[in-house]
């Protein structure tokens, strides 16, 4: 069954009256908007049930607004915890966590890295294998597995 795709930002300057534009000055109170305006464009996102489109928003600023964890495992219960611990802090700071785990398989924590780096704007690590996965090109912090190896990482 295909996803029936929400209202479009179209869909709410249509019902508002206004231009798409004055949508987006709404949504991102990034220029000054008349307040009946500004309410008409408000009720018009309340009623739709419009939610913006992060892959949209991601595509435009190229910021997620997620952060990765990569994770050994998911069985020690250190880092369940963690994971909350992280997930709490990324969303009072308006972010997603993106959450993976690899085992001690180089290759699959390579791999895991690369697929967090498409879609995350920092990974957070602890590494499980004893092999340097590539570095992705963007922050990362390597956590609770101090190594000569990783000396080329924030810790």
């Amino acid at each position: 069954m295909a996803r029936r795709p929400g209202p479009s930002l179209h869909d709410v300057a249509r019902r508002a009256g206004v231009s798409t534009a004055t949508v987006s000055f709404v949504l991102n109170d990034s220029k000054p908007v008349a307040a009946e305006t500004r309410q008409r464009v408000e009720e018009a996102i309340s009623a739709l049930n419009y939610r913006r489109s992060l892959s949209a928003r991601a595509l435009r600023t190229g910021r997620h607004h997620a952060v990765g964890l990569l994770l050994p495992d998911l069985i020690n219960p250190f880092f369940p915890a963690l994971a909350q611990a992280v997930t709490q802090a990324a969303w009072q700071r308006g972010h997603a966590l993106i959450l993976a785990s690899a085992g001690i398989d180089h290759e699959a924590e390579s791999e895991a890295l690369a697929a967090l780096a498409e879609r995350a704007d920092g990974i957070i690590w602890i590494p499980g294998s004893t092999r340097i996965a590539t570095r992705p090109n963007l922050p990362m912090v390597v956590l609770d597995r101090p190594d000569a190896s990783l000396a080329a990482y924030d810790s």
